[in-house]
C-alpha cells in the first residue's frame, strides 16, 4: 500500500489552497471567502494562519 503524503499535515482534508498577499490592507477577507462560499462546488471556505502552521515550510510564503 502506498504512503500518502500531504502538504501540509495538520490540514489533511484541505484540497486547495489559495493564498493571498495583502500588504497593504486592499482584500476585505471575510468578503473574498463570502464569495467563494457562494460557488456550488466549493463546500467549506476558511482562513489559515500560517503562523500556526507546523510544516508551513512546506509552503511558499
Amino acid at each position: 500500500m502506498a504512503t500518502k503524503v500531504y502538504l501540509v499535515p495538520e490540514l489533511k482534508k484541505v484540497d486547495y489552497f489559495l493564498k493571498i498577499k495583502n500588504n497593504k490592507g486592499i482584500f476585505d477577507l471575510e468578503e473574498i471567502i463570502k464569495k467563494i462560499n457562494t460557488i456550488d462546488r466549493i463546500s467549506t471556505v476558511y482562513a489559515v494562519i500560517p503562523e500556526t502552521i507546523k510544516s508551513k515550510n512546506n509552503l511558499i510564503f
